[in-house]
């Protein structure tokens, strides 16, 4: 079975080259342009410096960049493009992405500046058609609480633009935590140039790259291995309930449970700041939290807490293991997230990036 929750959203092929990046912000530093001299980079023996112009994904889960700048071009493709610029755009005011609010698409037509304009108050604005508020309204429900999107809804905004239901739910997904992820490694490191949206060409075509690129990003997030599997298991479990993945919360790791994780561990998940965590989890399930929730809310403490308790390669696969984690939005969104058992849990295992599920978990 292939990564979980994932959804291929594949029907036609993408008729073009992979994406190339081009020069319309494609990276980014928030501490502004990085040169020869960055100062980071002059510092010898600093884990956290990597090459100031490339994305520290590039650098440290190779893979998994690569599959970002393909799916950031081919998403496009999967509904409207033009509702999903409105879409991206109205997710940046809603994370506080100020600078992908300023920015447009490549190769996607800019909307209107009436549009723009009253973006923020599209309810009661009549600059938008009755397609595009039902859109918008998807999008805000999708990245505040997916968890109450019904299905029927999902299916009728889809039917409005001519989209696939899973489709476009899988683009959501894409804007959303493609954002969300550029905004929280721009946080750890402030002086690299991180990915974004707005900075891969669109792709035309049809959908069936991104339905391969998708999976292909699930598996290679998967397979990263520096950090250990209690951590892993801890933020999966982490975003399961914040986005009320019933299947998610309901399966257990095998390598987090032999690496001595249990069920007492897994209740203090919920209130971890004032229960029996170690300081790194804590840590690991501050950074999740941030990310599924305010990541434009980052600290500047909290950023120096992973940098204490994390290497720059583990905090990679960190903010890759929720963007993947969170693929179960699709899911949820369609209703198609019901656990595979009535009481108690399920365990799982990875092999080769695809989840195994192994049967219930044995009682005492």
């Amino acid at each position: 079975m292939r990564a979980l929750c994932s959804h291929r959203a594949a029907k036609e092929r993408c008729t073009s080259a992979t994406p190339e990046p081009v020069d319309r912000g494609e990276y980014r530093t928030s501490a502004g342009p990085s040169t020869s001299t960055d100062r980071r980079s002059q510092v010898s023996g600093d884990p956290w410096s990597v090459t100031p112009t490339r994305d520290p994904r590039a650098v440290h889960a190779v893979e998994v960049h690569e599959h970002l700048v393909r799916l950031f071009g081919s998403l496009w493709a999967l509904a409207d493009p033009e509702l999903l610029e409105l879409s991206r755009i109205r997710m940046a005011q809603l994370l506080g992405n100020r600078s992908e609010v300023a920015c447009r698409a490549h190769g996607v037509p800019d909307p209107p500046s009436a549009k723009l304009e009253h973006l923020s108050n599209w309810p009661t604005a009549s600059v938008f058609s009755e397609s595009e508020r039902l859109h918008l309204s998807l999008t805000e429900q999708f990245v505040v609480d997916v968890s109450g999107i019904d299905p029927s809804s999902a299916h009728a905004v889809a039917a409005s633009s001519q989209s696939s239901v899973g489709a476009l739910l899988t683009a959501l997904y894409l804007l959303d935590y493609g954002m969300r992820s550029q905004m929280v490694l721009e946080r750890l490191f402030p002086e690299n140039q991180v990915l974004v949206i707005t900075g891969v060409a669109a792709c035309s075509g049809g959908s069936a790259r991104s339905g391969e690129d998708l999976d292909g990003l699930l598996r290679a997030t998967a397979r990263l291995e520096e950090l250990d599997a209690v951590t892993s298991e801890l933020i999966r479990l982490r975003g399961a309930r914040v986005h009320s993945c019933r299947i998610c919360k309901s399966i257990r790791s095998v390598a987090a449970l032999e690496a001595g994780a249990d069920e007492a561990l897994f209740d203090c998940i919920d209130d971890y700041e004032h229960r029996n965590v170690s300081e790194r989890h804590k840590v690991a399930l501050r950074l999740t939290d941030a990310m599924v929730t305010r990541p434009a809310e980052i600290t500047d403490a909290l950023v120096e807490q992973v940098r204490s308790h994390f290497s720059p390669r583990q905090a990679v696969e960190l903010v890759a293991d929720v963007m993947r984690n969170s693929c179960q939005k699709v899911a949820v969104a369609l209703g198609a997230d019901a656990a595979h058992v009535e009481d108690g849990t399920e365990h799982f295992t990875l092999v080769d990036g695809d989840v195994v599920f192994l049967g219930a978990a044995a009682t005492e």
